[in-house]
């Protein structure tokens, strides 16, 4: 099956369509800047303009960066408030005349394309899957399933470069995006990313990481700087596996 998978970023939106029975792309990921400010009227008519661009009428997949539950989104913490509570899904339909449209947390849709298409990657136990660009979005596999909407951009952690004792959100520190506006060393970044990766595995217990997302595009800079209780590998979707496990997401819808 040919599906059109949508993975929506903070600061772009990838498209590209996928021949779901091999994970393979079928031309270019195309981008497109992600609408400023995003409301839901900006993103509608984003999501609409790349479905006409592509001239696909079959299923769509979006991968979202934030929570979804039953295809409503519960989170947007790097888009526009205004997107939180928004069924996407009803309102993409009605606006483009589709009927077979999914939408999925991103890291999630990552997840999900690893553990299809990379299962040599994918660890016995838990596999813990980061994916680094505006934010940091994440994925929890086990045995191959998902476990949908983990959000580990969001724990707080302690703050090096603000107060004494202030904790701050750990994408606003570590995420590529942020990594770069606080001008931070790869050596400094990465001493902070082990303490938030020896936090995470403390939780999770994963026994692989995988980094995935835009900025695992950079492994060459930080990789040997990195250390966990656990083996950490980049993903060899690279940041394709938005786009792929969107598509996948909406296979049998």
């Amino acid at each position: 099956m040919i599906i059109l998978g949508i993975d929506i970023g903070g600061t772009n939106i990838k498209y590209a369509l996928v021949r779901t029975s091999t994970g393979m792309l079928i031309g270019d990921v195309m981008r497109t800047p992600t609408p400023k400010p995003c409301t839901q009227e900006s993103l509608l008519v984003a999501l609409s303009s790349i479905i006409v661009a592509t001239g696909h009428s079959g299923h769509v997949g979006i991968g979202f960066p934030g929570i979804v539950r039953s295809g409503v989104i519960g989170a947007a913490s790097n888009l526009d408030p205004d997107l939180i509570g928004v069924r996407l899904v009803d309102k993409l339909k009605a606006r483009t005349g589709l009927h077979h449209i999914t939408l999925v947390n991103d890291a999630d849709a990552a997840g999900l394309a690893i553990a299809a298409y990379d299962k040599s990657e994918i660890a016995p136990g838990v596999t813990l899957v980061l994916t680094l660009g505006t934010g940091i979005g994440g994925a929890l596999v086990h045995g191959g399933n998902l476990v949908p909407n983990l959000e580990p951009g969001q724990i707080h952690i302690p703050n090096p470069l603000g107060a004494p004792g202030e904790r701050i959100r750990a994408e606003k520190l570590l995420s590529d995006i942020n990594r770069e506006k606080l001008g931070l060393s790869w050596e400094r970044w990465a001493e902070l990313f082990n303490e938030y990766l020896e936090e995470l595995h403390m939780l999770l217990q994963p026994e692989l990481i995988i980094l995935g997302g835009g900025g695992a595009h950079k492994a060459e800079h930080f990789l040997h700087l990195l250390k966990a209780p656990c083996p950490i590998h980049i993903a060899q979707l690279g940041n394709d596996a938005g786009v792929i496990g969107a598509a996948l997401s909406a296979k049998h819808l």
